[in-house]
């Protein structure tokens, strides 16, 4: 008993049990594509998000190229980024959430503002 309880204290599968793998959402039921209209380019708009973090996205196809306002104020520019995480971006639950497991320290960025 004293065991089981450690190592959920610790957050390692209880004897006997596998712990469920992550997967990534882009290939986990996730669309492959976004809705006609929402990207425009990065000249276009900017598309609002319901985060207590992030304000706004743009994307841009031909270069790949993910641009992030955060509400703090600050910008920034993340490249090389597919289509499929831009995606899944919008359609996540959380989007901070999304955004720190899945764009922050995968893809390369500059700070715009």
């Amino acid at each position: 008993m004293l065991a089981r309880l450690r190592a959920i204290a610790h957050g390692r599968p209880k004897p006997n049990e596998t712990r469920r793998p992550q997967t990534n959402p882009t290939r986990a039921g996730f669309a492959t594509v976004a809705p006609i209209g929402v990207t425009s380019g990065l000249d276009g708009e900017w598309i609002p998000l319901r985060s207590s973090n992030l304000e706004a996205v743009k994307y841009d196809d031909a270069s790949s190229a993910l641009v992030v306002r955060f509400r703090s104020g600050s910008t920034y520019r993340y490249d090389r980024v597919p289509r499929t995480i831009f995606t899944g971006l919008l359609q996540a639950w959380s989007a901070g959430r999304y955004h720190r497991q899945w764009i922050r320290s995968r893809y390369p960025y500059v700070q715009l503002s």
